[in-house]
């Protein structure tokens, strides 16, 4: 292959469609207490909100067909093709949750949009975030690769960040029954100004000149994924743990936590937004660093500190978080956050590496979606039953130390693709 030089404006384009993705779909675990009463009441606020974060679950079901089906079409018909489709479709379903009416309106068929709406979420992401990493990957020298493709983690923390602002604005100029009624959607009407600007952008994006280089020498297969799953079984089942493993930790931090300090009252809304706001800073911003230091150690080092790190830190983070103190919980929030950007600037390269051109859109994304759907989007339900079944606050973190065990093995038995 040729070397190619990096193309400032694909990399915004691509930048603002997977700010606008996560923006989106992380938003529904920052507005779930609101979402769980107006769709789920109950007496009981665990059970309405384990019931939302069912929902926020179901999400992920579609994650592995929309990364295989998605997958598949990007090795085959190239990354800028299936980035339109899953622009589209994220516009349709915010428009779909932006304006539904509740449950008190129109009774269980709300849910039942609801969830749709969620399904097509997690269809359309399985697809886009990692074809936005293929066209970083490939525009990269192999020497600055980790350096450029963790702008993907810094693009993907800042749609996030986006989004806890939103809602943290909301939170402090709303009062909580104006939050329970109307407040909770401006953010998604703002998802969805934020969406249709990505698809304009997106509709500019050049395709990958490595794809492209790959499609003029005849080397793309008729069914990319089927290929991928025959010659790299070992590298999916790795892209499989690694992925599940930064899943059960992102998604513990960035939408099990938040719910569960104002659930368990040791903040209220506007308080426990103002610390996720700042500890996304931490995530997105701390990105760059992390993956500049990946290109020049190497990436197995990366993950292992920052797995075993996490493992040995997470108990006393919580233990931080429920003393009731902003200043502590923030402390403990940020460096959560930061240890799980050191370990996903390099993961999101590291992935990318196991495998060639032709394949690589299929390969990662069929690890990648099949292991959120088990464990990334489980993991605040998960995390709410521990607490719920032992009455024990910090029963999270044991679930965190054991995958940390877990994927530190399986990084010890990876290559060095530095």
């Amino acid at each position: 292959m040729k070397p190619h030089k990096v193309s400032k404006r694909n990399v915004f384009y691509a930048a603002i469609a997977t700010a606008a993705e996560y923006y989106d779909f992380t938003l529904f675990a920052y507005v779930a207490i609101y979402i769980s009463h107006n769709f789920f009441p109950s007496s009981d606020p665990t059970i309405a909100m384990l019931s939302a974060f069912g929902m926020f679950a179901s999400g992920y079901i579609m994650r592995p067909l929309g990364g295989i089906i998605l997958g598949n079409m990007g090795d085959k018909y190239g990354r800028k093709y299936v980035l339109k489709i899953a622009m589209f479709l994220m516009m349709l379903s915010v428009l779909i949750i932006a304006f539904v009416p509740t449950t008190s309106s129109i009774g269980i068929t709300a849910v039942i949009l609801m969830v749709l709406a969620r399904m097509i979420q997690g269809f359309s992401i399985g697809g886009e975030y990692n074809g936005v990493l293929a066209l970083l990957v490939e525009q990269a020298p192999r020497y600055k690769r980790a350096s450029i493709t963790s702008w993907g983690t810094f693009i993907e923390g800042n749609g996030v960040l986006l989004s806890t602002i939103v809602v943290f604005l909301c939170t402090y100029y709303f009062t909580s029954e104006q939050m329970y009624d109307f407040g909770w959607r401006i953010p998604y009407y703002v998802g969805f100004a934020l969406v249709v600007f990505a698809f304009l952008c997106i509709l500019r994006l050049k395709e990958s000149e490595e794809f492209k280089e790959a499609q003029q020498c005849n080397k793309l297969e008729k069914v990319p994924v089927l290929t991928a799953l025959k010659e790299y079984p070992l590298q999916i089942m790795q892209v499989f743990f690694l992925a599940g493993y930064l899943g059960i930790a992102y998604y513990m931090a960035a939408a099990f936590i938040p719910s569960f300090l104002v659930d368990h009252h040791f903040f209220n809304e506007n308080d426990a937004m103002l610390i996720t706001m700042i500890a996304a800073v931490f995530y997105a911003y701390s990105a760059p660093f992390w993956g500049r230091l990946s290109d020049k150690i190497g990436r197995k080092p990366m993950l292992l500190g920052s797995s075993f790190l996490l493992g040995l830190l997470c108990y006393p983070l919580f233990m931080l978080l429920t003393l009731g103190s902003l200043f502590w919980a923030g402390f403990a929030y940020c460096i959560f956050m930061l240890l799980i950007a050191a370990g996903t600037a390099t993961f999101v390269t590291a992935i990318n590496e196991l495998f060639p051109t032709h394949l690589r859109f299929s390969g990662v994304a069929t690890g990648y979606n099949v292991s959120n759907a088990i464990f990334g989007g489980t993991t605040p339900l998960v995390a709410g039953g521990l607490i719920a079944l032992t009455a024990w606050d910090f029963a999270p973190s044991i679930y965190l130390i054991i995958a940390s065990i877990v994927v530190i093995l399986v990084v010890l038995t990876m290559k060095e693709t530095n």
